[in-house]
């Protein structure tokens, strides 16, 4: 299985929602709240990914520095280099992958550089719990 075919059956339940760096975490929390998503991608009006914000980095941020957090701009706490994953990847490595660098989502983007997608742990998990079923069959 590929992640194309984890964004094939992604497609209408969800679609990636993003913010800029420069919105407050407060904005992002918002976003998040109103479009029922767990992470945004983060980035700018070209969609240059700078990588992705969850609800836990903002819960963490909060545990941290207080309310005030919700007064930062996204960008700071935002990873600096975000892996990305292909369409055409197979969902094993990207498990590997995404294991190896401890990341929960992450950004999809085709062979010409534009975000088409996300994948979180939750989505390749459910793929693998799927497999399994269908070996015991």
């Amino acid at each position: 299985m590929r992640i194309a075919d984890i964004l094939s059956r992604k497609r209408g339940k969800t679609t990636v929602v993003m913010i800029a760096p420069e919105e407050t975490l407060e904005r992002a929390a918002r976003l998040m709240a109103d479009r029922l998503v767990g992470a945004l991608v983060v980035c700018d009006g070209k969609h240059n990914i700078y990588g992705v914000i969850a609800e836990r980095d903002i819960v963490r941020a909060i545990a941290f520095q207080g309310p005030e957090a919700l007064d930062l701009q996204v960008r700071h706490i935002t990873p600096a280099d975000m892996p990305v994953c292909r369409p055409s990847e197979r969902v094993n490595d990207v498990v590997q992958r995404v294991a190896s660098e401890g990341v929960r989502y992450l950004p999809v983007k085709d062979e010409e550089d534009k975000l088409v997608g996300i994948v979180s742990v939750g989505d390749l998990l459910k793929v693998g719990l799927a497999e399994k079923a269908e070996e015991e069959v």
